[in-house]
């Protein structure tokens, strides 16, 4: 699912989402670090059961990936990054595994009632929508955060190379000045 880019510079383009995921996500980096100190905590006191524990450990394995992928894209989208982007497409991406994960280990350890919990249900919805409305809004945006594009004969190209020219007959080519073509000039 890729979307065309359609913003080529920062004063055509809306960026209000923008600015605020750029600070809102140290939001969600704190509350995830919360959330992982209150798991570690759930294996102090009383014995649990294994499959119990087996199911903290992978929440917080979870939970601690999430948070380094929220760290990468908050430093990317600071400095305007195409990294920064993907960085953040990635944290959606492993919650969005780690509720499956969790919503089959529950339902083999403790039945299907697991399966159907509202909470992780909910996080595995919620994560899938949101994802898809981030990567239609940031695909739009590619060239902004791409510092590599170009804009050539009216296509947008991101991460510019010589060899992502397609093949075209310029003008002086119509008029016999010159034989080579663009994978020529690339490979000069």
């Amino acid at each position: 699912m890729s979307f065309k880019p359609k913003y080529t510079d920062f004063d055509s383009a809306p960026m209000a989402f923008y600015n605020f995921i750029k600070y809102a996500i140290w939001v969600g980096i704190v509350i995830g670090i919360i959330q992982v100190i209150g798991s570690i905590g759930m294996f102090t006191g009383q014995p649990l059961p294994d499959s119990l524990i087996i199911m903290g450990v992978i929440g917080i394995i979870i939970d601690i990936a999430v948070i380094v992928c929220e760290i990468i894209a908050a430093i990317g989208l600071k400095n305007m990054e195409w990294s920064g982007v993907k960085a953040y497409y990635l944290s959606f991406i492993i919650s969005i595994v780690g509720a499956i994960i969790l919503m089959c280990y529950g339902g083999f350890a403790f039945g299907i009632d697991l399966v159907l919990d509202p909470e992780i249900l909910g996080q595995l919805i919620g994560n899938a929508v949101v994802f898809v409305l981030v990567k239609i809004y940031f695909d739009k945006r590619k060239l902004l955060f791409s510092p590599n594009s170009v804009n050539i004969d009216g296509d947008l190209y991101a991460d510019f190379s010589p060899a992502s020219i397609p093949d075209r007959i310029t003008e002086s080519e119509e008029l016999g000045d010159v034989e080579e073509t663009s994978d020529d000039i690339a490979s000069n």
